[in-house]
């Protein structure tokens, strides 16, 4: 059922789904319930908290709010809050960013309650918010063209207080993805994104590394990014499979993904266009995948000789060969 995946969650037993405005809850068997609606069709975000019992979900799409808890959907309609475009988890806190450059907290482990006063504003530069996204304690703010980063502090006013800002900002909310790495042999957490510059012109995909924006796309990738008409059609998702980590930059008809490891990237397509995949999300040990188009969910399996009954896509480039003005001798293939 439903369609396109906009959202994806791993939980303790299930995963939850956004497909098309419908939000499905998926047991570990594959059997899905429908719980709800998501009444918008923009970027959706989505969140959990960490109860020990009666875990909370927050969803925001559009400026509309929900939290999810006991298998079943409630919007929250908050005076105190302006309408909001993302939703991340820091601390103990649900926070939840507004298109204004006012960003709250919510009262700790508990996001039905909204204090009016527990909020602060982005305002380093005048360029609202476009996504919030977590960094272990610290909360990243990405505008259109700058990012500010606040750390957890204890404080009974205010849990953050700012620590640093980029002239960078993010070109989407839906090409920022949280990521992990893994290399030198070291696992890490950060976050990886179609980074912008101060004048709001895309600047390449960039790490988050410390408080600087790390380029790591190629020309192949920024051209195609680049050439999107529509930069929300952008999406970032990301998942680690036998020791490696990696993240998948999708758009209208491509696919490029990266490996943390090898610091390398290469293309990745179904058969006859882009990777099916939008987002993926970790399921005990199992990575599921959702559809970009089709309302189905899959399980990513190194060791599968299809995808979903179709050919695998593979495509074997060699490197040029250059040794003018000599000739150059290879043994033969076969």
């Amino acid at each position: 059922n439903g369609g396109a995946t906009r959202a994806l969650l791993g939980m303790d037993n299930e995963v939850l789904v956004v497909s098309n405005r419908a939000f499905y809850r998926v047991d570990t068997g594959g059997a899905a319930t429908l719980v709800g609606g998501i009444a918008s069709d923009g970027h959706v975000s989505i969140a959990r908290n960490g109860r020990s019992s009666g875990t909370q979900v927050g969803i925001v799409c559009d400026g509309l709010y929900y939290i999810y808890t006991a298998g079943a959907l409630t919007q929250i309609n908050d005076p105190d809050l302006q309408p909001p475009n993302s939703i991340c988890y820091v601390g103990g806190y649900f926070v939840l960013t507004c298109p204004s450059g006012r960003w709250y907290v919510t009262e700790i482990e508990d996001g039905t309650a909204i204090d009016g006063l527990d909020f602060a504003t982005a305002q380093r530069s005048p360029d609202g918010l476009v996504i919030g996204k977590p960094r272990g304690n610290e909360v990243i703010l990405f505008g259109a063209r700058s990012t500010e980063i606040w750390q957890q502090v204890d404080n009974p006013d205010f849990p953050f207080l700012p620590a640093n800002v980029l002239s960078v900002g993010a070109l989407g909310a839906g090409a920022v993805a949280e990521a992990t790495t893994i290399a030198n042999g070291v696992v890490s957490e950060t976050i990886i994104w179609a980074a912008t510059d101060s004048q709001g012109k895309y600047a390449g995909v960039c790490m988050l590394n410390g408080f600087t924006a790390q380029k790591i796309s190629n020309l192949a990738l920024d051209r195609a990014i680049q050439a999107e008409a529509d930069p929300s059609v952008i999406t970032a998702t990301s998942f680690t499979d036998r020791g490696h980590a990696f993240v998948a930059f999708s758009g209208t008809d491509w696919t490029w993904e990266y490996d943390t490891g090898t610091n390398l990237w290469h293309e990745r397509e179904s058969a006859g266009s882009r990777w099916r995949v939008s987002y993926c999300a970790a399921l005990g040990s199992r990575t599921i995948a959702g559809d970009a188009t089709l309302g189905k969910l899959y399980v990513l399996d190194p060791d599968a000789n299809d995808e979903a009954g179709d050919e695998l896509v593979c495509t074997i480039q060699t490197p040029s060969l250059e040794k003018h003005p000599n000739r150059i001798e290879r043994p033969a293939w076969y």
